[in-house]
């Protein structure tokens, strides 16, 4: 198969080719018949000539059979006919009355019309392809004689044939020079593509540090390379995310395992009684339950990356949905001594999945409570436009410094890694929101501050 350098090569060439066939063609058709032309005009011009004195020498007329003019004197026909033009002159009857003496015994015409001027290319003994001219004298509608001058277009013939041997060696030349010139120019052209090709040959799952960064006009191969770098930066942090996901992955599960082996190996010990064998599987479970948390949000954001897990929406009143999120958290609120309130208006529909709405305020309200102490206070609110819902879960808890803002949404991010496992998290909880929020067409915003609390707001579309 021809390389993309070889096609455009020829292609290029061909083209060339193509355009200097039809120039070289128009050029020689143009010249044949200005060549052409100008033998008509000096055929013309000698036949003129040659009738200027018939028209002088019409007066001295002596017999009846034909006229014998001084104008055909075989010293005035040579004056005449010089530099390759022949002339003949015949009488009114079409007896020949006098010829270039070049033409010896052979006539320019066998037969003459003098009804009106002819023109023609004939091959003429001796003389090859001849135009002829041939021209009725006519004075007061009475014909004096004809005359007939001819043009030898052996010169002419040279001429084109040294003309076509030019434009063909010329095509030739310039093909040659197009097929070299277009080689050169396509592999310049072509160059970063093997560059991109020879970069993305070397790229490897642990050396995405590569890149092309191609100077030069802002062409199409330019921003070819600017988007294969973009492309190189994405996958370079798309891998890190993946190296980061499977090594916090990795310290999540076996955390709990460890705890899991830790409390049987000191269960199994020695013997213990029956209510230490229960402490011990009470807090086995804890461990468990931890486990099968982390591995359902694992399992949700995975599918949710893979694009097979879809929101369901319906149409919902979001104050019942609101409460019914809120409930189950009532409790552990009061044993902290944390006042949970949810106020909005009532009957606000909006179209939303409702299992994934819950389970996003669900993570909201877990997350508050982590961060909150006695005496403070949870509101979950919402309102409503013509375009769509807002939902807030705002605490006065310990807060959140600015400079994890940013990151909070990320997968394991914690913004204290030294929180206790029975207060903190898997750090799964807020990318869950965001994910639940995106997939609905929405949005989601955190503002904190240390000390006075945080505030997360969940816009989503009417539906």
């Amino acid at each position: 198969m021809r390389t993309i350098r070889a096609r455009l090569t020829l292609g290029y060439a061909g083209l060339l080719m193509a355009t200097l066939l039809v120039l070289a063609a128009g050029l020689y058709v143009a010249m044949a018949r200005a060549l052409e032309h100008e033998a008509l005009a000096t055929s013309e011009a000698l036949a003129h000539q040659a009738e200027q004195l018939l028209r002088g020498s019409g007066d001295r007329e002596s017999d009846h059979q034909g006229v014998a003019f001084d104008a055909t004197d075989p010293a005035l026909v040579r004056e005449l006919a010089t530099g390759g033009l022949f002339l003949e002159i015949h009488g009114p009857s079409g007896r020949l009355l006098s010829r270039s003496p070049a033409l010896g015994d052979v006539s320019l015409l066998d037969r003459v019309d003098a009804a009106r001027d002819t023109v023609l290319v004939r091959r003429v003994p001796d003389l090859g392809p001849t135009l002829v001219y041939a021209h009725p004298v006519v004075v007061d509608g009475q014909l004096l004689g004809i005359v007939v001058a001819g043009r030898a277009l052996r010169d002419t013939a040279r001429t084109l044939a040294s003309l076509r041997a030019l434009l063909m060696g010329g095509l030739l030349v310039a093909v040659a020079g197009a097929l070299a010139g277009g080689w050169a120019l396509a592999g310049a052209a072509l160059r970063p593509i093997d560059r991109l090709t020879r970069t993305a040959r070397s790229i490897t799952a642990g050396a995405l540090h590569q890149r092309l960064r191609l100077a030069g006009p802002d062409d199409e191969l330019r921003r070819l390379a600017v988007a294969f770098d973009e492309m190189l930066d994405r996958l370079e942090r798309a891998f890190e995310r993946e190296r980061r996901f499977t090594a916090d992955v990795a310290h999540e599960l076996r955390t709990p395992l460890t705890t899991l082996r830790g409390e049987l190996d000191v269960a199994l010990r020695k013997p213990r009684t029956p209510g230490e064998y229960r402490r011990t599987l009470l807090s086995l479970s804890e461990e468990v339950d931890r486990l099968i948390r982390t591995v359902t949000d694992l399992l949700l954001l995975a599918r949710a990356d893979a694009g097979t897990e879809a929101v369901r929406r319906a149409p919902v009143d979001l104050g019942q949905l609101v409460r019914s999120a809120v409930a189950p958290f009532a409790s552990r609120a009061a044993g902290q001594g944390v006042v949970l309130d949810a106020r909005g208006p009532e009957g606000l529909r909006c179209a939303v999945d409702e299992d994934r709405l819950r389970q996003a305020l669900a993570n909201l309200l877990d997350n508050a409570l982590k961060h909150t102490k006695d005496g403070d206070r949870i509101e979950v609110t919402w309102e409503g436009t013509a375009e769509g819902v807002t939902l807030t879960v705002a605490d006065t808890g310990e807060g959140i410094d600015s400079r994890h803002l940013p990151h909070v949404f990320e997968r394991f991010y914690k913004v204290e890694q030294h929180r206790s496992r029975d207060k903190g998290g898997a750090g799964l909880g807020l990318a869950i929101v965001k994910w639940i929020v995106e997939a609905h067409g929405g949005r989601v915003s955190v503002s904190s501050t240390p000390g006075a609390g945080t505030r997360f707001s969940l816009w989503l579309p009417r539906g």
